[in-house]
């Protein structure tokens, strides 16, 4: 669940989503004034949904398209050359992810 408020836009409120298309025209689009609420909840909420879905993600990434898949790989392989503090803080997102060959090589 997000939690969000409407909110009245002040002056200097970036209120607009702007960009251009692929002849360079630029175009912009007002955006409904809502913000997020509760945000211990929504970020707790957040951290739950992505701890929940990581693995999905990185196996549908790993079947992608080859540079897709080579990024991730390449990514991983990053993270584990990396000194032992960074490594340790990229264990919570790199475990999920490794294939039964991976494993089995370590």
């Amino acid at each position: 669940m997000v939690y969000a408020s409407k909110f009245t836009a002040l002056p200097n409120d970036k209120v607009h989503i702007k960009w251009k298309n692929k002849d360079g025209t630029q175009h912009q689009k007002r955006m409904p004034t809502f913000c997020l609420t509760n945000i211990l909840k929504v970020t707790a909420q957040m951290q739950h949904y992505i701890a929940n879905s990581k693995r999905a993600y990185l196996e549908a990434l790993l079947k992608d398209e080859e540079l897709v898949s080579m990024t991730v790989r390449m990514a991983v392989k990053y993270a584990q050359s990396k000194p032992v503090g960074d490594f340790l803080s990229c264990l919570y997102f790199y475990f999920p992810f490794q294939t039964a060959d991976e494993t089995r090589n370590h």
